[in-house]
């Protein structure tokens, strides 16, 4: 059985962004809200976003040799 991958629409993602921000990482209830969307689809969203961002904050760290820079995305997405 082969396993089918669908990419996250723009309404997707806008909706998983408003819903993070108003529910945190409650992945069953963000999932609730997103019915295409199982927690497990929802919950790996979270991390490989987190995971991307820490990448991006590495790459700028070293390139501007670790100045302070504000991510407008960053704060968007609560990562701890």
């Amino acid at each position: 059985m082969s396993k089918q991958v669908r990419n996250w629409s723009d309404e997707e993602c806008a909706l998983f962004s408003d819903l993070l921000l108003q529910l945190g990482k409650d992945f069953k209830a963000i999932s609730e809200y997103l019915q295409n969307r199982s927690y497990n689809q929802v919950r790996s969203r979270y991390y490989n976003l987190a995971a991307k961002i820490e990448r991006t904050r590495q790459k700028k760290r070293v390139v501007q040799n670790d100045q302070a820079i504000d991510f407008e995305f960053c704060d968007f997405y609560p990562f701890e």
